[in-house]
């Protein structure tokens, strides 16, 4: 399991410090997802299904959730409807291995930034994450990387 990470930003990295919440069930790409992440200036903390995403995102304040779909707890994106029926506005990016027509449309429905189909490019998620930090992250659809 990986490390929760309070440490402060690293010298010379360009992220803001910001709180980002990374719920997988995939440990490795979780952890080393938070890890890179980490090492580009941000707080981040790990789940790995959705009732402990919940919780942490209940117990501390989090800028940012990044958040798989098929994993237990959330395959029908419950984690993000229960956060939008309780008024949290909190940005969102979806990180997928599974895909589908029917969740792209529930993610655009719940206000999700951002919908990127697994393998993801690290960098294309860290400019999804900048847009969705800044608050300009309108729906992307998925870009499939090879």
């Amino acid at each position: 399991m990986c490390r929760v990470s309070d440490s402060p930003r690293p010298p010379g990295v360009a992220g803001d410090g910001a709180r980002i919440l990374l719920a997988d069930d995939e440990d490795t790409f979780r952890c080393a997802t938070a890890e890179l992440l980490r090492r580009r200036g941000y707080a981040c903390d790990g789940a790995a299904d959705g009732g402990s995403a919940a919780a942490l995102l209940a117990e501390r304040r989090h800028d940012l959730l990044i958040v798989d779909i098929r994993m237990q707890g959330n395959r029908d994106l419950e984690v993000i409807a229960g956060l939008r029926r309780a008024g949290d506005s909190i940005p969102v990016v979806i990180v997928t291995g599974y895909p589908s027509l029917a969740t792209a449309i529930k993610a655009v429905d719940l206000r999700v930034g951002a919908y990127l189909v697994k393998p993801v490019d690290f960098e294309d998620l860290l400019e999804r994450v900048r847009l969705a930090l800044a608050g300009g992250a309108p729906f992307l659809p998925a870009r499939v990387t090879a």
